[in-house]
C-alpha cells in the first residue's frame, strides 16, 4: 500500500468518505486500503470501497451516476465507435451488446471460436486479448509458477473449455491452475505467497479511538451495528486489556482477530476463562462488568430477547390462529410447559411472566432488562 492519506469527509464523485473501512487481500497477495464511503442519491447506498477507485475516479457513486450517464448520453444521441469486424488480439468484433453496469459491451469472437460479451474498454485499452483459450504454457514462469505440463481442460458453465496446467511453485508444491489466471498473473505461487504477506500484515496493526473521559471508556469501530450505533462501552479499568485489538461489529458483537487470526469477543478478553458471558440487558456494544454476568448454557437460554416471528411483542406468548385465542408457554430444561389460553393478550403475558419470575428468577428476561446500572 501507498503511503496513508486521510480521505475522511473527502468527496469522490458521489461519495462522500465516512471512515475507515478492514484492508483486503487480494488473491495475489496484495492488500489493498479500503474506505466505509456514503452514496448523494436518494437511497444514500453505503459502501466499502477501495481507495485506488476512488482516487482514480473509477468508482464515483454506488451505480446511480452511471445509470444518469447512460440515460444523458442516449438522450444526446451519443456517437458509438463502430467496433464491429475489427480485431483485438484474437478477438473479432461481431456486434454491439447491451450496457451492464454502465459500461458498453461488443459480441466478440475468438480465432478459437468462442463467443463473448466484452467490455468495449477492456477491448480499446487491450486487456482483453482472448478467451484464454489454450496456448503451450510449458516451461514458462508466473511469478512463483513454472508451468510443467497441460491436464484436462476445465467446461465452464456456458460449455467452453479452459486450459489447466500442472505447475511447480518455488516452495516445492504443485498446483493445477487455468490458464487464463497464469496470463493474467491472477494466480503467482500455490497460496504460499497471500500466506507470507497475510502472515506480515499482522504486523501492520490498526487501532481504535478511544474516550476515556467519563465514568466508563467508549470505544469507536469504522463500521456499525444493527442499530446504527459504531461505539461500545467498557470499564476503564479494563482498557489496557483491549487497547491493543482493532474491534469492530460483527452479528452485533464487539469483536477482533488475534494474532492467528481468529475471532477473539471482547466480552470473552473482559471476563476470560469462562464458557458462558451473559449480555443481560442484550445490549452486546455494552461491556461494562456490570451488565455482563456468567452463566451456564440454560441460564444464558432462559434470558432470551424477542424473536423475529413473534406476534406479541413478548416472548413465550403468541396468537394461536386456529383457537382465536392468546397462548402462553414457558421453556424449562429444554422442555416447553405450556400454560394455556387466554382471550385478553394482557392476561396471557401475566401468566408468562408469573412463570418466569417462579422458574427463572433474576434470569428472565423482564428481570434482565430492569436497568441496573
Amino acid at each position: 500500500m501507498g503511503k496513508f492519506i486521510d480521505l475522511t469527509g473527502e468527496h469522490f464523485g458521489k461519495w462522500t468518505v465516512l471512515g475507515r473501512a478492514e484492508d483486503r487481500l487480494s488473491k495475489n497477495g496484495i492488500v489493498y486500503r479500503y474506505w466505509l464511503c456514503e452514496c448523494g442519491c436518494e437511497k444514500h447506498t453505503r459502501r466499502e470501497v477501495r481507495e485506488y477507485s476512488l482516487i482514480n475516479k473509477t468508482s464515483q457513486s454506488c451505480g446511480c451516476l452511471s445509470k444518469e450517464t447512460i440515460r444523458e448520453n442516449i438522450k444526446k444521441n451519443e456517437i458509438i465507435p463502430d467496433l464491429v469486424g475489427k480485431e483485438f488480439g484474437d478477438w473479432t468484433v461481431l456486434k454491439q451488446d447491451d450496457y451492464v453496469n454502465g459500461s458498453r459491451y461488443w459480441s466478440c469472437k475468438c480465432s478459437c471460436g468462442v463467443i463473448r460479451a466484452i467490455p468495449e474498454r477492456h477491448l480499446l485499452k487491450g486487456n482483453s486479448k482472448s478467451c484464454g483459450h489454450a496456448k503451450d504454457l510449458t516451461g514458462m514462469r508466473f511469478g512463483r509458477l513454472v508451468v510443467l505440463y497441460r491436464v484436462e481442460d476445465k467446461i465452464l458453465s456456458d460449455g467452453t473449455r479452459s486450459s489447466m496446467w500442472m505447475c511447480l511453485c518455488d516452495c516445492g508444491n504443485s498446483k493445477i491452475v487455468e490458464g487464463r489466471l497464469l496470463v493474467s498473473e491472477t494466480t503467482r505461487s500455490c497460496g504460499c505467497l497471500q500466506y507470507e504477506v497475510s502472515c506480515q500484515n499482522l504486523n501492520q496493526k490498526k487501532y481504535n479511538k478511544y474516550d476515556l473521559s467519563g465514568e466508563y471508556g467508549i470505544g469507536y469501530t469504522y463500521n456499525q451495528d444493527s442499530q446504527g450505533r459504531n461505539a461500545f462501552w467498557f470499564d476503564i479499568e479494563d482498557y489496557e486489556k483491549i487497547k491493543d485489538y482493532c474491534w469492530f461489529f460483527s452479528n452485533d458483537y464487539v469483536v477482533a482477530h488475534d494474532e492467528s487470526h481468529k475471532t477473539i469477543y471482547l466480552h470473552k478478553i473482559i471476563m476470560p476463562n469462562l464458557k458462558q458471558v451473559d449480555h443481560i440487558q442484550h445490549a452486546k456494544y455494552d461491556n461494562r462488568k456490570n451488565k455482563l454476568r456468567v452463566a451456564t448454557n440454560a441460564e444464558n437460554a432462559r434470558n432470551q430477547g424477542i424473536q423475529s416471528n413473534n406476534t406479541s411483542g413478548v416472548t413465550g406468548v403468541s396468537w394461536h390462529k386456529q383457537r382465536q385465542a392468546w397462548q402462553s408457554y414457558i421453556g424449562i430444561d429444554g422442555k416447553n410447559l405450556y400454560l394455556g389460553l387466554h382471550a385478553d393478550k394482557d392476561e396471557a403475558i401475566k401468566v408468562r411472566v408469573d412463570a418466569e419470575n417462579e422458574h427463572f428468577n433474576e434470569w428472565s428476561y423482564t428481570n434482565s432488562m430492569k436497568d441496573n446500572n
